[in-house]
């Protein structure tokens, strides 16, 4: 069965851009912390030990929370999950922000966690359920974009309230933002198109039957799937690690003040965000729905600037710009592609738990990527580290590289 996937009258336009925008905002209450985290151990006397613990409790649940959430998606409403997610987040920033005891605010931002997780497995369902075919590409790269906008712009509201507020605004102004965003989400976006008849609404839902475990086991006994997870996995070792300690490396290496280095590393979200589009839209038009191309292509870009990185940012600074433009671009285009697209691709009844998994996958090989890139730096050096980025990418170029391309993404299989 063939789906269109135009966004091809204004019901169909209003529903992806406040999903798009309903998405982009849980990042209000999930990046805020990075910015609250020097005031907090200031005011609360915290450790860096105590700090790295709330975020890597974060990567943990929520990666958890990714398959739990993925499951339910697919067996009940993405919409009614989404407000949940929201609801629970908002508040439990709100509780945060009024707390001062550790044990308190490791429980609290745990639990933000898993709230946090029920956004992205149930708007891939919907997108699957109003948008899925031989535009798949298109519509999914667009999507993506949101998560890098969302990402970029949660940043620079949480510094414009870090600049007159305390610690604890961070977490009181985004939290109302992001209901506020609940609240037009919950008034204007539905599952399904008004037009899907019930049979094929039935038709996206697991078969009768089958449990939570069944639905895992048979996401995680598909080789595809499997395939994809853990190239994807390996892309994220490299992302998130590059992300998180890139500004370090430009202050400890480069003698770049903190605010420019701030500045440079931005440049990678945002870049990504065009990669996505790029992505999508390329799969599209110029392979035919096949995906494994595009990835293999834009991967292989990556892997020469993440080597050459550190050789040109110490040839010239006025390089690094447009290095950081680059490798965000090309590394976040695959990314979206692993982490919706594919998930899409393999059938909408279970497009929820497909995503879920592989974005499980993503963070914990965020967190695992984070912890090893530390440890490298400690014991061999900034060099090595860029070693270790380019061989994460070229195991996952190599994963993707042996996948059997399906003669059509345009068919949704299911089973």
């Amino acid at each position: 069965m063939k789906y269109t996937a135009y966004i091809n009258n204004r019901g169909h336009k209003k529903t992806f851009v406040i999903l798009w925008l309903t998405y982009a905002s849980f990042y209000l209450c999930r990046v805020n912390i990075s910015i609250a985290i020097p005031e907090i151990m200031d005011n609360l006397h915290f450790s860096f030990r105590d700090m790295g613990m709330l975020g890597s409790l974060f990567f943990v649940i929520y990666a958890a929370g990714q398959i739990i959430n993925g499951l339910a998606a697919g067996r009940h409403s993405p919409r009614k999950i989404i407000i949940a997610g929201i609801t629970g987040s908002a508040i439990l920033n709100i509780l945060f922000g009024m707390n001062s005891r550790f044990s308190l605010m490791l429980v609290l931002w745990g639990l933000n966690a898993y709230f946090q997780s029920a956004g992205w497995s149930s708007s891939v369902k919907i997108v699957s359920n109003w948008f899925s075919g031989r535009k798949t590409g298109t519509v999914t790269g667009l999507f993506g974009a949101s998560y890098h906008f969302g990402n970029a712009f949660s940043w620079l509201i949480a510094g414009g309230i870090a600049l007159f507020f305390s610690w604890r605004v961070l977490f009181f102004i985004p939290a109302i933002l992001f209901l506020l965003s609940g609240i037009q989400f919950l008034l204007f976006v539905r599952d399904y198109p008004e037009e899907t008849s019930v049979s094929k609404r039935e038709e996206n839902k697991p078969e009768p039957g089958s449990s939570y475990g069944g639905d895992f086991l048979r996401v995680l006994k598909d080789p595809r799937i499997l395939q994809v997870g853990i190239a994807s996995m390996f892309l994220s070792i490299m992302a998130y690690g590059f992300l998180y300690w890139i500004p370090s490396y430009l202050y400890k290496e480069r003698a770049m003040s903190l605010s420019t280095a701030s500045f440079n590393a931005l440049c990678f979200p945002l870049a990504g965000a065009l990669g996505a589009i790029a992505a999508g839209w390329a799969t599209d038009r110029l392979f035919h729905s096949k995906r494994t191309p595009v990835i293999f292509i834009m991967i292989a870009f990556a892997i020469v600037l993440t080597f050459s990185f550190p050789y040109v940012s110490a040839y010239s600074r006025l390089l690094t710009i447009p290095a950081f433009l680059l490798l965000g671009f090309m590394v976040d285009g695959p990314h979206i592609l692993f982490g919706m697209t594919f998930a899409i691709d393999y059938g909408k009844d279970r497009a929820a738990a497909i995503a879920g998994f592989v974005d499980s996958l993503n963070y914990l090989g965020s967190a695992a990527g984070i912890f090893a890139t530390g440890q490298i730096i400690s014991r061999f050096g900034w060099q090595y580290v860029f070693y270790f980025w380019t061989f994460s990418l070229v195991i996952s170029v190599l994963i993707i590289a042996a996948r059997k391309e399906r003669k059509s993404n345009t068919i949704l299989y299911k089973g």
